[in-house]
């Protein structure tokens, strides 16, 4: 669970619940709302086709997902392991969802909505033209950043050589032209 997400009061019961339907053998995934807008969908389960899906009242199966709110039945960790200790942040609930994936082991999101989290919704540092260019290059290189050699190693395990290539340089692009991508958001 991340520090940002405030649990719902049936959150664990429906968690619980759901790993039990599913024989503990498949990762659970909640999905979260923004606070002002409970319909929202902020955080969950993604499908490579459609995105961020929208929960529903029963399992539903999902490719990858935003650690917010997770179960990993002890069956799956013995299958699948630790997170990978190289990523930070997103890129390691993602690259787990799909080497789960790769192990055999399904992610479902849960039904309905478990908790709150509001969408990040500030542009990062390391990619905002506001910040001057000596800051965005240090802050690409942490762990809120977009770190480029963490990225790679992601893009090479999960997408092949060419995508990781071609984002490694777009990442550094990002940071010494960020006004690129910002006048299309």
């Amino acid at each position: 669970m991340n520090d940002d997400t405030f649990l719902y009061g049936n959150a664990l019961t429906k968690l619980l619940a759901s790993s039990v339907e599913t024989n503990n053998q498949k990762i659970l995934v909640g999905s979260t709302c923004a606070e002002d807008n409970k319909e929202l969908i902020t955080y969950g389960g993604h499908s490579m086709k459609a995105g961020l899906l929208k929960p529903t009242d029963e399992l539903k199966h999902c490719d990858y997902f935003n650690g917010n709110i997770v179960l990993i039945p002890r069956f799956v960790f013995q299958k699948v392991g630790m997170n990978d200790p190289l990523f930070h942040h997103a890129l390691g609930d993602y690259d787990y969802g799909l080497r789960a994936s790769k192990c055999g082991v399904s992610s479902v999101v849960v039904p309905g909505v478990l908790g709150v989290c509001d969408e990040h919704k500030d542009l990062a540092a390391w990619c905002n033209p506001k910040t001057t260019l000596c800051k965005r290059y240090k802050l690409l290189y942490t762990a809120l950043g977009n770190h480029p050699l963490e990225f790679f190693r992601f893009d090479i395990r999960h997408n092949g050589v060419k995508k990781a290539c071609f984002h490694f340089i777009t990442i550094h692009l990002r940071v010494f032209c960020p006004w690129i991508w910002v006048k299309y958001k």
